[in-house]
């Protein structure tokens, strides 16, 4: 069983990685369709960035055609 502190540090990890994308690194910004995608997902998945990204990563890849059958520990 997944434990409590382990969900918290994966939604904080989540949460750092998605605020580094939407708001640009030193390298720069990425495109304004892969943003709007990113902060729908974490409009329909509130307080769980982790999954926000999950289905923002399952969604972009099914739109080029790849497979992604990603699943969180919880959902197993």
């Amino acid at each position: 069983m997944i434990k409590d502190a382990e969900v918290r540090q994966r939604r904080k990890e989540a949460r750092t990685l998605i605020d580094k994308i939407l708001n640009g690194t030193p390298d720069g910004r990425v495109k304004p369709e892969v943003a709007a995608s990113l902060r729908q997902q974490l409009a329909r998945y509130p307080g769980e960035p982790d999954r926000a990204l999950m289905e923002h990563m399952r969604e972009a890849m099914r739109a080029e055609g790849i497979a992604f059958d990603a699943q969180l520990p919880e959902d197993l």
